[in-house]
């Protein structure tokens, strides 16, 4: 069943979400796409300011212990 419809609590909100585990990954992915958001995935700090794009994400979701770059350092750049 999908939900992604006008009473969806998330309907039309971009979500980037910053994880490095798979299993969150695809835990919170279901959960927020069931719920009506389009999730754009990074898997470390890195790619968070690769794929960041401040017209299309309303939302990040950071995980603060990533490889490469943390969530924290991602964030203050």
């Amino acid at each position: 069943m999908s939900l992604k419809d006008n009473t969806s609590p998330l309907n039309n909100l971009h979500i980037l979400l910053a994880e490095d585990n798979e299993v969150n990954i695809y835990v919170a992915k279901r959960f927020l796409e069931k719920w009506g958001a389009t999730v754009d995935t990074a898997r470390n700090g890195r790619e968070v300011l690769d794929i960041f794009n401040k017209d299309r994400h309303q939302l990040i979701l950071m995980d603060m212990h990533m490889p490469i770059l943390t969530g924290a350092e991602a964030t203050k750049r």
